[in-house]
């Protein structure tokens, strides 16, 4: 007696690769060129449901590694110091992203010191390279403009002509500019007057970028709005106190 033959599940699937093996030949690249799309659809879509809406945003790139306390108060302080009439009803929402960075010397003095083990002090490295290249790729996104930024930072990007001279923002170069480019945090009446805003380095440098063609920058409007904001954070301590005794 013959063994009974299954056929019938053989010939469905044949039937069905065929037709796969068939619209594949001829819709392969729309097919993969409309998954490309609907990808990048999804992703902006949930990254617009997730993002703040700011007006604006600053951002840090140094040494300090900040508590998310300091990162709200600072935030705060900058919103708070700018003028009147910016913003939505006179109430500028202000973002504040910050990263820590180091640069090799930085590491490198690091790593020559000891913690209380009496053991050279860890510096993981790569989560420096990490945060480095996140901050970098955001800068570029044309999203912000102001820049609190190390020193060697600052000048990294001097060389390159990525920032905006103060002579083209203000008019003039204030007294205390740094490559008619920024200015010093410490030389500041933010710093002086928010004590928050020490949480940062004094020597950090206030500097804004020239605006890309990409992103929220390349808006008149927008990069009008970061260059006011920009004039208020770097107003010196000497205008303070000639106030105070008027």
């Amino acid at each position: 007696m013959k063994d009974k033959e299954y056929t019938e599940g053989i010939a469905v699937r044949g039937r069905f690769m065929s037709w796969l093996d068939n619209y594949w030949y001829h819709y392969k690249w729309p097919t993969i060129i409309g998954a490309f799309f609907l990808a990048v659809v999804i992703i902006c879509t949930v990254q617009s449901c997730t993002k703040d809406d700011y007006d604006l945003t600053v951002v840090y790139a140094g040494r300090e590694a900040l508590t998310s306390t300091e990162r709200e108060n600072i935030r705060a302080a900058i919103a708070a110091s700018a003028p009147e009439d910016m913003g939505k009803k006179g109430e500028l929402s202000v973002g504040f992203n910050a990263y820590n960075i180091l640069s090799k010397e930085q590491i490198t003095e690091l790593r020559a010191q000891t913690g209380a083990d009496g053991r050279p002090v860890h510096v993981d490295n790569s989560f420096h390279t990490a945060e480095y290249d996140t901050y970098s790729d955001y800068i570029n996104t044309g999203d912000c403009a102001i820049l609190l930024l190390e020193p060697w930072e600052f000048e990294a990007l001097v060389s390159a002509e990525r920032l905006m001279p103060l002579t083209e923002v203000l008019g003039y170069t204030p007294e205390g500019a740094i490559s008619n480019c920024g200015i010093k945090l410490g030389d500041t009446k933010l710093y002086a007057e928010y004590d928050v805003m020490k949480a940062l380095p004094e020597d950090t440098v206030i500097c804004i970028m020239k605006p890309l063609v990409w992103g929220r920058t390349k808006n008149e409007k927008n990069y009008a709005m970061d260059k006011k904001l920009f004039e208020a954070m770097i107003t010196p301590k000497a205008e303070q106190t000639e106030g105070e005794g008027a």
